[in-house]
């Protein structure tokens, strides 16, 4: 049996600006706009009593498996329960910092943050995904490769209908709008550097960590059927010899800290994975305007 905040809208906070979405007691928002009348469409968040007052929360990356997590294209109950979803939110210090996978092409989702300080309590996993597949599950969405999800107003569609291998080479040479060659899950870190999260799961073993995750927190997790699949085509089938040097030489941060190389995973000791430490949460910082991680020892 468990509660479930059903978008309650109350403790207008007065220093709060119009954008600014947080959680308060009963698992209500704080807001003074409209703006969550349009989001919350998109975001059903679960605030649950957890002993010791620590609450579980998902923060999604997009393109991995988020949708599956929350259950949002059937019932809206998460595999995992009880947790809050954070859905594509970035977790900043302090008020006026823009969430930079909205920057520059959502000037209303460029606002989409929660403050760090509100988020102390909870215990925050999310997920990631080996790059070279990422990026091609990126291409069937921007360019609506999958016709139930094909969007004319992507802002990408445009560089997406001209093929692959020119959006990866677009993507590749841009360092403004997100997605770009600056390290892909910045959302992992927030606006100080330090790693928010505290546990990561691998898109390839998702029901498998998550399984994991949900008995080391006594929480339950129910297999659900996936949601939002694409094509289940071999990513390694998109990618001439050119695109993988140009994957390698681009986003080695996102393969080498997370395990992964272009044909699956790698062991390592090494890599982000599952529970994080406090030695890794200590020694790896990653700035998103600089684009620089301060440890190189898990590079």
């Amino acid at each position: 049996m468990f509660l479930k905040s059903n978008y309650a809208l109350s403790h207008l906070h007065k220093k709060s600006p119009p954008y600014l979405l947080m959680p308060y007691k009963g698992g209500a928002y704080a807001t003074k706009s409209n703006f969550v009348n349009k989001i919350r469409r998109k975001i059903r968040t679960c605030f649950f009593s957890y002993p010791k007052n620590i609450r579980l929360a998902y923060l999604h990356i997009p393109k991995t498996g988020g949708t599956y997590i929350k259950q949002s294209e059937s019932n809206n109950v998460p595999v995992i329960q009880p947790i809050a979803y954070l859905s594509h939110t970035y977790i900043t210090t302090e008020l006026g910092i823009s969430n930079p996978i909205y920057t520059f092409h959502d000037k209303e989702r460029e606002r989409f943050v929660f403050l760090k300080n509100e988020l102390k309590n909870y215990i925050i996993a999310s997920t990631v995904r080996n790059i070279f597949s990422w990026l091609v599950s990126y291409y069937w969405h921007a360019g609506g490769e999958v016709s139930k999800y094909l969007n004319f107003e992507h802002y990408d569609y445009d560089i997406a209908s001209k093929g692959f291998d020119y959006l990866v080479n677009t993507i590749a040479n841009r360092n403004t709008i997100w997605p770009n060659k600056k390290f892909i899950f910045t959302q992992l870190f927030s606006s100080d550097g330090i790693l928010a999260i505290d546990w990561i799961n691998r898109t390839e073993t998702l029901d498998q960590d998550l399984k994991e995750f949900a008995t080391t927190h006594e929480v339950n997790f129910v297999k659900q059927k996936k949601q939002r699949v694409g094509h289940k085509t071999d990513y390694r089938t998109y990618y001439t010899d050119s695109l993988i040097d140009i994957v390698n030489n681009t986003w080695q941060r996102e393969l080498s800290l997370f395990g992964y190389n272009f044909n699956g995973t790698i062991a390592s000791s090494n890599v982000l994975h599952k529970a994080i430490s406090r030695k890794q949460k200590e020694e790896i910082r990653y700035f998103w305007n600089e684009d620089q991680f301060t440890s190189t020892e898990y590079l």
